[in-house]
């Protein structure tokens, strides 16, 4: 029973780091995404955008929010900037910020042209499936 206590620590200390580092790109992801969405709501409601060119143009600003936030806080990678100026490590994450793009879109797509539905469930499914999406491809390729 003495082995217990450390093998219960062997165990918590992975997961204690894994659940700070997914509450911070929670946090920074919150910010994209509601920057994102006001953006997006904005541009429909106020500058009458069809919801597809909004969601492009609210996605983009989220996008160098995230990336930034991503960078410097949640995975704490800055180092990767000092190695090709952080060019490869861009490019990945414009890759998976592409794929995002793609699984917004997509959601948009269908929610508002297929089905005919009010584009707010869109954002229901942007807010909800693509950043889990994006936190494993960012943990797993971009940030590794």
């Amino acid at each position: 029973m003495k082995d217990t206590p450390d093998f219960r620590n062997h165990l918590l200390h992975p997961l204690l780091a894994l659940t700070l580092q997914g509450s911070r790109f929670a946090l920074v992801g919150l910010t994209a995404i509601a920057t994102h969405v006001a953006v997006m709501i904005a541009l429909v409601e106020l500058a009458w955008f069809q919801p597809m060119s909004a969601n492009f143009f609210g996605f983009t600003i989220a996008v160098l929010i995230s990336f930034a936030g991503h960078l410097y806080w949640t995975f704490g990678k800055t180092r990767v900037l000092e190695k090709n100026g952080g060019v490869e490590v861009f490019t990945k994450f414009i890759v998976v910020a592409l794929t995002g793009l793609a699984l917004n879109s997509l959601a948009v797509f269908l929610v508002v042209d297929i089905y005919g539905l009010h584009y707010f469930w869109a954002v229901a499914i942007m807010i909800t499936l693509v950043p889990l999406v994006v936190f494993l491809l960012s943990k797993f390729w971009v940030f590794s």
